[in-house]
C-alpha cells in the first residue's frame, strides 16, 4: 500500500490490524496536512483526510551511560521535539519500561534490571509503534 502525505508518496507500513505507519516530510512546527491512502494500482483505500504532522524528536544525550545491573537508575534523556503521543517507553534491548516525558526536551525513565555489558537503548513516544535513539548503556 501507498500513502501520499501533501502530495509526496511513500511506502505504508502496516504494524498490526489496527496501525500503520506512513513517514513524511520533516515538519519544524506542527502542521496540518492532506493524508490519502492507495493501493499500488491506484485503488483509493481512504478518503483525503487531514492529519497534523509534528517535528521528529531528536535524542541529544542519556546520562548516566552506565548504572547497576540490578536496575533502579534513573535515566535522564534531554533533546528536542518531545511529545506525549500515547505511552512512552525506554526499552534496554528486549526490555521495555516506561517512560515519563517531562517537558518537550526532556524524559527520563529507571532501568531495568538487565545484564551487564553494553545494552542497546532506544525510546518511543507513541506506544511503541516507532523508536528513536540509538544509545547504550
Amino acid at each position: 500500500m501507498i500513502c501520499s502525505v501533501q502530495g509526496k508518496e511513500t511506502v505504508l507500513e502496516v504494524i498490526n490490524g489496527t496501525h500503520a505507519v506512513c513517514k513524511s516530510v520533516a515538519e519544524a512546527k506542527p502542521s496540518s496536512v492532506a493524508l490519502d491512502i492507495f493501493f499500488k494500482d491506484a485503488r483509493q483505500i481512504s478518503d483525503v483526510t487531514n492529519i497534523t504532522l509534528y517535528p521528529t524528536p531528536l535524542i541529544e544525550t542519556v546520562s548516566p551511560t552506565s548504572g547497576l545491573v540490578y536496575g533502579g537508575t534513573t535515566l535522564v534523556v534531554k533533546g528536542r521535539n518531545f511529545r506525549k503521543l500515547g505511552r512512552s517507553f525506554c526499552a534496554f534491548g528486549d526490555i521495555v519500561v516506561e517512560a515519563n516525558i517531562h517537558s518537550s526536551i526532556h524524559l527520563s525513565c529507571v532501568t531495568p534490571e538487565i545484564a551487564a555489558g553494553n545494552v542497546p537503548v532506544k525510546f518511543s513516544l507513541d506506544n511503541g509503534m516507532t523508536m528513536i535513539g540509538n544509545q547504550s548503556f
